[in-house]
């Protein structure tokens, strides 16, 4: 998922927040009051974001910003917080994962589906062992004496 790194908020000049300006901690678990069909800081965040799960998305930082109109209040700790644009300085890691599967000798059957919607095979450790690779040459042969 992204992960955000640094969040900044504009509260519209003259408007009614209960906060100075400067830095707020905010949790990501407060509630909006009113201006977004989201319901917490987080599910705000969350879609201002680009979203792995939803197409390809580049890795490493990225930034956006958006203007709200009408104004999203929050409610940090019992007082309001009047956002009028919000910029998320985040990054994105795409993450791999290694799953050794132990079939034995039955047969099994797995399939990968990548974001994009190709199809990956798998290669099972018995079949790498029917072939070795040529130290010199870097040529893949197959190994005498195998079999399928």
């Amino acid at each position: 998922m992204p992960t955000p790194d640094n969040v900044k908020v504009s509260a519209p000049t003259g408007e009614g927040s209960d906060f100075d300006e400067g830095n707020v901690t905010v949790s990501m678990d407060s509630v909006i009051v009113t201006g977004d069909p989201a319901r917490t800081f987080r599910e705000l965040l969350g879609s201002l974001m680009h979203a792995p799960l939803t197409g390809p998305v580049p890795e490493g930082p990225q930034t956006t910003t958006k203007a709200f109109d009408p104004l999203v209040v929050l409610d940090v700790e019992g007082k309001r917080l009047e956002m009028g644009e919000i910029r998320i300085d985040y990054h994105v890691e795409v993450g791999e994962h290694t799953i050794k599967v132990n079939a034995g000798d039955r047969v099994a059957a797995l399939i990968l589906r990548s974001l994009d919607g190709s199809y990956d095979k798998v290669i099972w450790d018995q079949d790498l062992q029917r072939y070795v690779v040529d130290s010199g040459t870097g040529i893949v042969q197959r190994r005498s004496g195998a079999t399928g």
